[in-house]
């Protein structure tokens, strides 16, 4: 299983892969990568996405400490067999 990957939700359409990264400003150095999803024929961020860290350990601290707030954004680990 890999727990590196974290799903961020609910944010707002306009955000953009260093708005995320702003979230997440205390591991900014272990971020791997960042990745919004957009529809494919609007090209308008769907408002959700998901960062990968570079180990495990940085994910789940980032997860424990998310004090997101911006209203109802959401994280949770993403794990993939």
């Amino acid at each position: 299983m890999e727990d590196r990957k974290i799903y961020v939700g609910n944010f707002p359409f306009s955000w953009k892969e260093e708005d995320i990264e702003n979230v997440f400003n205390e591991f900014r150095d272990k971020i791997s990568e960042i990745k919004i999803i957009y529809d494919q024929y609007s090209k308008r961020s769907k408002g959700f996405g998901f960062v990968t860290f570079e180990d495990n350990e940085t994910a789940n601290k980032a997860l424990s400490k998310s004090q997101v707030d911006r209203k109802s954004t959401r994280l949770n680990s993403q794990s993939h067999s």
